[in-house]
């Protein structure tokens, strides 16, 4: 099943797949992130143990779309909830923040979606450098802050950013460098040197089971993302010291995986 189209007046709500080409072309139409491109969504799916969604509702020239994992609820028969992949997916539109009244009947329809897929509950991450009219989607459940998050201008200069780092981390880079360290971009041939300091990395300082990923995850991710994926190795003496993945689409960069040697 590619999708499932639901009416309701004056627009319609789809549930995609992620093989649905109309998921890719609603992202066309949206700036988003990497979070909510169809491959991302169902590598996400695959380690949560669920199915790649995306709630699209179209009205006109609007278009708003949500990506959720879904999965059956354990012991359940039949009932599901739904969660958004790991990262900042949240729902996404083209629709300016002002046309509220586009943004509550895409929320009620998505949201009337959900309880005719015997959803039960639904957990809603958004991204903090996409804005959405938070006072709109507080009518259609709690919304709640978590922590903070760290941006860069990247359209600022090289030395601007440099400056804008806490004196500790200056200290770091200057170290760093002094030592010999040296980035190196999309060697992918380092992909395996950085699973491995990865699953390191998590050991050392005791993450959840969950963060831990096998070479299928790694490769899925490359396959499904393409240009979109980036592999920065820190290298010292040929030797990888550590390194990140990072994703980039719609001129945002996300770091999502990061590691490095025990003795680094």
């Amino acid at each position: 099943m590619n999708g499932v189209a639901m009416g309701g007046a004056p627009g319609i709500t789809r549930v995609l797949t992620a093989d649905n080409p109309r998921w890719t072309e609603a992202l066309h139409r949206i700036r988003h992130d990497t979070y909510h491109v169809p491959g991302y969504v169902a590598a996400e799916a695959e380690v949560m143990g669920g199915r790649a969604r995306a709630f699209n509702y179209t009205e006109g020239e609007f278009s708003f779309l949500l990506p959720l994992i879904v999965r059956q609820v354990p012991g359940s028969n039949g009932v599901f909830d739904a969660t958004s992949p790991y990262g900042y997916p949240g729902p996404v539109s083209n629709a300016p923040l002002e046309e509220q009244g586009f943004w509550r009947r895409a929320c009620a329809s998505v949201a009337a979606s959900l309880r005719e897929q015997s959803l039960l509950t639904c957990f809603v991450r958004f991204n903090p450098l996409l804005e959405v009219p938070l006072e709109v989607l507080r009518e259609f459940g709690r919304v709640d802050r978590h922590g903070s998050t760290v941006a860069i201008d990247l359209t600022l200069s090289d030395d601007e950013v440099f400056a804008g780092y806490r004196n500790n981390h200056r200290r770091q880079i200057r170290r760093a460098r002094e030592r010999g360290l040296s980035v190196v971009m999309d060697d992918w041939r380092a992909l395996r040197g950085f699973e491995h300091l990865y699953n390191e990395t998590m050991r050392r300082v005791g993450a959840h089971p969950s963060y831990f990923f096998d070479s299928r995850y790694f490769e899925r991710l490359c396959n499904a993302l393409g240009d979109h994926i980036h592999l920065a190795s820190v290298i010292l003496d040929r030797e990888m010291q550590g390194g990140g993945l990072f994703f980039e689409s719609d001129g945002i960069v996300q770091f999502h995986l990061g590691a490095t040697r025990d003795d680094a």
